[in-house]
């Protein structure tokens, strides 16, 4: 629900293949301190068959 960014997580590869960040996602990804160009929620991505060689790095 994009509430908490306790599931930030960060992708080493494959960000171009996820659907585009949500406004709501933004601004929760905003607060944390050590968000990266490639940091997204991982409750916020909707994944599908095409992104099997998605990589990404659980942060906490």
């Amino acid at each position: 629900m994009a509430l908490c960014a306790t599931c930030h997580v960060e992708v080493i590869s494959g960000f171009d293949k996820l659907h585009p960040i949500s406004d709501d996602e933004w601004a929760m990804l905003d607060t944390l301190p050590n968000i990266t160009d490639t940091s997204r929620l991982g409750c916020q991505l909707r994944l599908d068959d095409s992104m099997n060689e998605i990589t990404v790095k659980i942060s906490g």
